[in-house]
């Protein structure tokens, strides 16, 4: 159930450190092979991201108490306690899986870059809200306990999502903002202007992959960096995207099931924007971790967005955790956008598109029709020159560290596999 905080506050924050130091003490080992590609037989995703789990969780739990020590707010010091026992009552499985996606990763990043510090009026802070949101799952799993109600921003459509429960409301806020009371079978939305709906309409997912969102929410607007975009999807633009993912889902079952495995690993959130013809318009964002943004494209491009984006996903949970070089910051021209980028920037381009010139010889190879005005093996010739110029220049001028070395490896290796 839900109630406001009343002005007893929390006196203090109780960490399972028991079961913080057994979930991090069960981590995998780092992966050493098969780093690139999502081939039968390999566990290097499960394992990259058990690891950015324990990674993230660490981080978690030390801002969670430094703002908890900071906010003298009623409501807030509950919100976080309620937030950190959410998280002790799940199994190691479902921690890995919230810890690794788009929410708790921007969480942390917002909150370790200094944004919406503590103190603010009346001791409150807008950051206790948002981490209670993005736990609505586990929470509601576990209403038996009182939760305070808790505020977040409407999305750019004045309603709400929840994609982690894959529902929402269509409903528009009044005041562009909603309060929910969290029950154990339903959560309730106010605007408190007298608008109460119950977030209750499904939000669908590609296959059984990830949920598409209709409308950016404020966090998103809010966080999102200056260099990107994200317009308004109409409704048509919307069943257009779910009908060419949905095609590039079952594309990719057919033609490179792991591929679609991975994409349902790492991906949970896909993010329309309008169309915009043939052209690739898609982009991931590094501290929105499982989250793609593009526009609708047919099956085929759609399928080699899907594994491109989900490169930079893997690549940048590999940046966290594995040194590639010792000199990352190194700057040079890269031969994927032939613009002054740092060498971490050019393991990023070599590593997904070699991921999608990959893919590209598949589709060839099963004999996957071309889409019109288009010439695939022209693109995969295009593709795979860029890649081999990203992967030289990475060989002349990185100091490569094993994990860098095990990229640029198996790059090689998927340039050899082609044809001629």
């Amino acid at each position: 159930m839900a109630q406001r905080a009343g002005s007893e506050v929390v006196g203090r924050l109780d960490v399972d450190m028991a079961r913080v130091r057994g979930f991090v003490a069960s981590a995998p080992e780092p992966p050493r092979s098969n780093v690139l590609l999502a081939l039968p037989g390999s566990n290097s995703v499960t394992a990259l991201n058990a690891l950015l789990a324990r990674k993230n969780l660490k981080e978690l739990l030390k801002i969670v108490v430094t703002r908890f020590g900071q906010t003298t707010g009623s409501t807030e010091r509950e919100l976080y306690r309620v937030a950190i026992d959410s998280l002790h009552a799940v199994s190691d499985a479902a921690l890995e899986r919230v810890l690794t996606g788009p929410d708790i990763t921007s969480w942390i990043a917002v909150a370790r870059g200094g944004a919406t510090e503590p103190p603010v009026p009346r001791g409150e802070d807008p950051l206790a809200h948002q981490l209670a949101f993005f736990l609505l799952p586990e929470i509601a799993a576990h209403a038996d306990r009182a939760v305070p109600e808790f505020r977040v921003g409407a999305d750019r459509c004045g309603g709400l999502a929840v994609p982690r429960l894959k529902v929402a409301t269509s409903v528009p806020s009044t005041t562009g903002s909603w309060w929910l009371t969290v029950g154990p079978d339903e959560v309730l939305a106010s605007d408190g202007a007298g608008t109460l709906v119950t977030l209750s309409e499904p939000l669908e997912a590609i296959a059984d992959g990830p949920v598409v969102v209709p409308h950016p929410s404020r966090w998103l607007d809010e966080h999102l960096p200056a260099t990107e975009v994200l317009p308004t999807a109409t409704p048509s633009d919307m069943d257009r995207f779910r009908q060419d993912f949905g095609a590039a889902a079952q594309l990719l079952c057919d033609v490179w099931p792991q591929a679609w495995t991975e994409v349902r690993h790492c991906v949970e959130r896909l993010a329309p924007m309008p169309f915009a013809g043939l052209r690739p318009h898609n982009y991931s964002v590094h501290a929105f971790r499982g989250m793609i943004v593009s526009s609708p494209r047919p099956a085929v491009m759609a399928a080699q967005t899907l594994v491109h984006e989900t490169g930079h996903n893997r690549m940048s949970t590999i940046i966290d955790l594995l040194p590639l070089c010792t000199n990352p910051a190194d700057r040079a021209i890269s031969p994927v956008v032939n613009a002054d980028r740092p060498l971490t920037a050019v393991f990023h381009g070599c590593y997904s598109f070699a991921r999608e010139v990959h893919l590209t010889r598949m589709l060839l190879e099963h004999g996957v029709d071309s889409v019109p005005t288009t010439d695939m093996r022209r693109y995969l010739a295009e593709r795979a020159g860029i890649v081999r110029a990203a992967r030289d220049l990475l060989l002349e001028r990185a100091d490569l560290l094993p994990a860098g070395e095990a990229i640029v490896s198996e790059v090689g290796d998927v340039l050899d596999r082609l044809p001629g």
